[in-house]
């Protein structure tokens, strides 16, 4: 029974996930508008990309055209980071009785 619930779970983040994919360019756009708070709002919409398993991809590539190269790199490398992190503490914390089973 735990397991179905695990699979249900991954396969609502990956059908959630590509759906959220439509939006990531009126994200970038917004984002790009916001000025010194768009910074802040492309980490956490990165980090939470990669924990709904978004594909970063398209993100990545507009954090360079809206921020430049050198700002892009260091936005993408602290979003991915805490979403990293973020997906470690979610395992670890709130998945690990299904995992440990």
């Amino acid at each position: 029974m735990r397991v179905a619930i695990v699979v249900a779970a991954v396969v609502v983040l990956v059908v959630a996930g590509k759906r959220l994919a439509v939006l990531v360019p009126s994200f970038a756009t917004y984002v790009n508008g916001l000025g010194a708070a768009g910074y802040v709002l492309f980490v956490l919409g990165y980090a939470l990309a990669c924990v709904a398993l978004v594909p970063a991809s398209i993100l990545t590539l507009a954090a360079g055209a809206i921020f430049g190269l050198a700002k892009g790199v260091m936005l993408v490398f602290a979003g991915a980071l805490l979403g990293a992190t973020a997906a470690f503490l979610i395992a670890r914390y709130v998945a690990r009785g299904a995992v440990e089973k």
